[in-house]
């Protein structure tokens, strides 16, 4: 009479244990999953960024706005992205801090493309040079340091 309660006893322990385990699997996995769309988000805001160089430089070689559209939908993705990755990555110290630093090198890069084309659109081509040495000193720094940051 005793080993039947026992029994019982064991196997209910048995199954709270395997429970608990495959919670704890469960929320494992669904954090990898989370970790796998926050890289690809990662991805799509450098990609984001290439584009908006990729439009910038078709614009100032050619003076045709059409070129600007790269900019323009890319500035429109990396407002996206970077809201979605501000809220994830605000769930941990050592991870925020990390996201700031890619925020803050993501706006200062778009700005200095804004910068750029906003200069060559009050006529920076004439400007004996000062557009020149801008992008030279300015655009190369910020071009890989974001992304150097991101990848």
């Amino acid at each position: 009479m005793v080993a039947f309660p026992l029994a019982a006893l064991a196997a209910l322990a048995m199954l709270a244990i395997s429970e608990a385990s495959y919670q704890d699997a469960t929320s494992s996995l669904d954090q990898l999953g989370d970790r796998g769309v926050a890289r690809m988000k990662l991805n799509d805001l450098v990609k984001s960024l290439l584009d908006a160089e990729t439009g910038e430089r078709g614009y100032l070689l050619t003076d045709r706005r059409e070129y600007l559209k790269p900019y323009e939908q890319a500035q429109a993705a990396t407002r996206k992205t970077r809201a979605w990755l501000n809220q994830y990555y605000a769930q941990g110290p050592q991870t925020s801090a990390l996201n700031a630093d890619v925020m803050t090198e993501t706006e200062s890069n778009l700005g200095a493309l804004s910068t750029t084309i906003h200069m060559h659109e009050r006529g920076g081509r004439q400007g004996g040079g000062r557009m020149e040495s801008y992008r030279a000193e300015e655009g190369q720094e910020r071009g890989g340091a974001g992304r150097g940051r991101v990848m």
